[in-house]
């Protein structure tokens, strides 16, 4: 579980078309909003705000990318 801080570039962005999902190599389960929705499998219009949740499977590497991508 990864969350989007304000000055993320995630920040904005639909799920699908975000680095994550094009050349990260992680998968993204669910979204999980800030204000405490959550979406599992979120298609490609879901969009990311700032203080969501992201969580994701994949390895350990590409997770850490993830963070730094979210501001974390």
């Amino acid at each position: 579980e990864v969350r989007v801080a304000e000055n993320s570039s995630l920040a904005g962005a639909n799920v699908l078309n975000t680095e994550m999902c094009r050349g990260l190599g992680v998968i993204v389960l669910a979204l999980r909003t800030k204000d405490g929705e959550i979406y599992f499998n979120p298609g490609p219009d879901q969009r990311v705000s700032a203080g969501d949740f992201l969580i994701a499977v994949g390895d350990s590497h590409k997770l850490k990318r993830l963070e730094s991508l979210a501001g974390v």
